[in-house]
């Protein structure tokens, strides 16, 4: 069955501005939201990054709910990536098919007062349920930027569940990294992006030499990819494109995957 997915980190809403804070009016963001729901209402899977369910920063909009609304989208899972009085937001799937059996999977903390305060980025792990029949483990993901400390122990935490499953797994979100080979890879030594290419379990597009179109960082000056959606070895990619869009700083990313049989 071919399936159609795609990944976002929506920047909180923010656009093109470097603070959340400087993400403009309540009307702007409410126009921001709408044009990403505009991006991904076709597709039958999407994975959003930095999505706000509470904070005073984008007026307190919970910004999942709206995005299922306006794209229409039937079924939801989250995963609280910051939980404080007044602050809440994470990442989200968001699907045209059942998701079952969703739950967190643990990520490597920066630090335990991080963590004790209500910040630390885990995995959200959901079955998604093929109309065919078909199903699959699909990870939304969100590596912690500030080095390769965090990104390779996250990755190492993530092949350690998908080995653990029986159904076959695809990944995808913002990882914070690329392999090295590639344009800036953040890294001058193997990446999680090696790591997790190099286990065997899944394969990537583009697989070397990435042209302009496509880099997914920084939208409006894409020089690196570190926004990607894996899949099982053995399935295919029908079509794999990274949209021109500056709706946020990272730029969407969409593929048409063909499964096989479980």
């Amino acid at each position: 069955m071919e399936c159609v997915i795609g990944t976002f980190n929506i920047a909180h809403g923010r656009g093109l501005a470097e603070s959340n804070w400087r993400g403009s009016s309540i009307r702007q963001r409410k126009q921001r939201l709408e044009a990403i729901a505009a991006v991904i209402q076709d597709l039958d899977i999407v994975v959003l990054n930095e999505v706000d369910f509470f904070a005073p920063w984008s007026w307190f909009v919970n910004q999942a709910r709206c995005l299922r609304k306006t794209a229409r989208f039937s079924f939801m899972a989250t995963q609280h990536t910051c939980r404080v009085p007044f602050l809440r937001y994470g990442n989200v799937t968001l699907s045209r098919f059942p998701l079952t059996d969703c739950e967190t999977i643990d990520l490597p903390k920066h630090s335990e007062i991080e963590a004790r305060l209500g910040y630390w980025k885990r995995a959200l792990a959901c079955t998604v349920n093929l109309p065919s029949g078909e199903r699959f483990r699909l990870i939304d993901l969100h590596f912690d930027h500030r080095g390769r400390h965090m990104t390779v122990p996250s990755a190492q935490a993530v092949l350690a569940y998908a080995r653990g499953q029986a159904l076959p797994t695809v990944l995808a979100g913002d990882f914070n990294s690329t392999p090295l080979g590639f344009p800036n890879p953040l890294d001058n030594q193997p990446t999680a992006m090696d790591l997790l290419l190099q286990s065997g379990l899944f394969h990537s597009c583009p697989k070397s030499h990435p042209t302009a179109v496509d880099m997914t960082y920084a939208s409006d000056d894409p020089r690196c990819v570190i926004d990607w959606i894996l899949i099982p070895t053995g399935w295919n990619f029908r079509s794999y494109r990274v949209l021109d869009v500056r709706l946020s700083d990272h730029r969407p990313v969409v593929a048409i995957i063909q499964t096989t049989e479980t």
